[in-house]
């Protein structure tokens, strides 16, 4: 009996020590991730600011390769509108992500989130994944797709 004790407090243990770090939360303000060609940059900082879209998306997936250059053709319209626009890389290392860019006149910043905490903390659970922020840091559009109507979802 004193053995299923002893083994049903280590498997406690452990499957509180592993809810625990596969749980962590992450204030967005103290989230930093390293861009492609700027150094560290903290999404959060935008709040309260301007609106923000973030694409989530690898080198790997086809459809976000198409994505990726729809996105950077407009984003000289995006910042006209006064969104800043992100691609976020998950889980690449920068050299291979430089090298899917080799050629390319990148119009906008690249973050790089290599261990996945800001695409878990915003419950990204596919690739492409399209976030849009208001000014006030609310979350107002989230699909697969480039919305059409970001204009009047910016006015929201």
């Amino acid at each position: 009996m004193m053995i299923f004790y002893r083994r049903l407090v280590i498997m406690l243990s452990l499957v509180v020590c592993l809810v625990s770090f596969c749980s962590t939360s992450v204030n967005a303000a103290e989230i930093k991730l390293e861009s492609l060609s700027a150094g560290l940059v903290t999404p959060g900082q935008y709040k309260g600011k301007q609106p923000v879209l973030f694409f989530f998306w690898t080198t790997w997936c086809p459809y976000c390769r198409e994505e990726i250059k729809k996105l950077n053709q407009m984003n000289a319209e995006l910042k006209k509108e006064g969104i800043i626009a992100f691609a976020v890389d998950i889980g690449e290392p920068s050299h291979k992500i430089s090298s899917f860019f080799k050629g390319y006149v990148l119009k906008m910043l690249v973050l790089l989130d290599q261990d996945g905490a800001f695409s878990r903390q915003e419950n990204v659970s596919g690739v492409p994944t399209y976030i849009m922020l208001n000014k006030n840091g609310r979350e107002i559009f989230r699909d697969n797709i480039f919305p059409a109507d970001f204009r009047t979802l910016i006015a929201k």
